[in-house]
């Protein structure tokens, strides 16, 4: 949602012959959109206003300027979808209060404006389609986070309360600040053969004041999956492991060590609402068994039109490791 405010000035070089130079103007617009889903569907809705207040206005730079005034006010409600790899773009309606269409079709009573009742324009976007890259919507961005924190509840002993936090800063232009990431609290001590519910949070620290992005996972949970990894494990990755020079989140040593797997057991207990419900992983249940002690890596995914239960699809919003301790 945004306003934006367009101000021109009258041109001052004109030809000495006396060219004609329009007045200065002020035009006012405003724009909103949100995104829809219909089960694995995205939808990416938008409506624009320009020229809001229907301010009559010549600009020098149109050759119309001439005979008639400029374009009036529009306004246009559009639909945008991504669909196998292509986005289809179409335009549901768009009025139009301008002089120069009033002009060309006088038959036109002005006070109606509607230029189209029904779609005007169907586009195919094909430019940067890569087959070979993941297929991920780009009207719904990643989401900037910054600090992941579990908080872990013991089902016996409500009382035996602790909170784990991970965090990555970001600088001014948004990237890793040079420190790199602060897991100085990113500790869990759980008692064995027990039962625990998590909460993770996520926050945007960029922000001010500091923004809760859990609350906008738990709105957009349709094309978002956490993941979670015991390590180490003698059980099939969850989360495949870093290859070539990427590594583990710290503390996670890179590869990890092949001893005794951590006895930990997670089940997500949340479902979005896509047609067939899938797993989100805001909360959760961790199962412990015997002592031992190992790491525990978080991996959020963002997986518009593509959110299948799996890992795979997509791309990765945020990647956190913790140090588990079960004694």
């Amino acid at each position: 949602m945004g306003l934006n405010n367009l101000w021109v000035a009258r041109p001052g070089r004109t030809p000495a012959s006396g060219d004609y130079a329009p007045a200065a103007y002020n035009l006012r617009g405003a724009e909103a959109g949100t995104v829809l889903h219909a089960g694995h569907q995205a939808f990416d809705l938008s409506l624009t206003a320009s020229n809001l207040f229907n301010r009559e206005y010549r600009d020098y730079l149109n050759r119309f300027r001439y005979y008639t005034a400029d374009v009036g006010q529009n306004i246009q409600l559009r639909v945008r979808v991504l669909f196998k790899g292509l986005t289809l773009t179409i335009i549901i309606f768009s009025t139009s209060q301008s002089p120069l269409f009033m002009s060309a079709f006088p038959q036109f009573d002005r006070s109606a404006r509607l230029v189209a009742g029904a779609a005007l324009l169907a586009s195919l976007d094909l430019a940067g389609c890569n087959k070979n890259e993941e297929v991920v919507s780009p009207s719904v961005a990643n989401e900037a986070i910054t600090t992941m924190t579990l908080t872990v509840t013991n089902t016996a002993n409500a009382s035996d309360t602790q909170t784990a936090t991970w965090e990555q800063l970001l600088d001014a232009k948004g990237n890793p600040v040079a420190s790199g990431p602060d897991y100085s609290k990113a500790t869990l001590i759980l008692k064995a053969n027990s039962t625990y519910t998590v909460a993770v949070g996520l926050l945007d620290k960029t922000q001010t004041p500091t923004l809760n992005v859990g609350a906008e996972i738990k709105d957009r949970a349709n094309i978002h999956s956490f993941f979670f990894q015991p390590m180490p494990t003698s059980q099939a990755l969850v989360i495949p492991a870093p290859t070539g020079t990427d590594t583990y989140p710290l503390p996670i040593p890179t590869p990890t060590p092949t001893s005794n797997p951590l006895n930990l057991t997670v089940t997500r207990t949340d479902q979005d609402t896509n047609k067939t419900p899938l797993p989100v992983g805001l909360t959760d249940q961790f199962a412990t068994g015997a002592a031992s002690t190992g790491y525990l890596r978080v991996v959020l995914r963002h997986q518009p039109n593509v959110k299948d239960g799996s890992y795979a699809p997509g791309s990765t919003d945020f990647d956190a490791g913790f140090q588990v301790t079960i004694q």
